[in-house]
């Protein structure tokens, strides 16, 4: 239960980071668009996966929670 929860701490983390580093693409990518480097759809597209990052954050966070609780049950 104990290393469950460290995994799924760990899974958080790396969820949370890949929304960050989604969210700090956007400005880049809407920077680009702006000066015609790139199309419009790459904005419409990395605004997707930030949505999409955004659900993978949550499931991590509950599946932590539930892994706490699981834990908390040997406490």
């Amino acid at each position: 239960a104990y290393w469950g929860w460290v995994a799924a701490g760990a899974k958080r983390a790396i969820a949370q980071r890949q929304l960050e580093l989604a969210r700090d693409r956007q400005d880049q990518v809407d920077l680009a668009v702006s000066e015609g480097e790139l199309a419009e759809i790459n904005s419409i597209d990395n605004r997707r996966l930030i949505v999409e990052r955004e659900a993978n954050r949550i499931r991590a966070e509950r599946a932590l929670q539930q892994a706490a609780i699981l834990l908390s049950l040997y406490w």
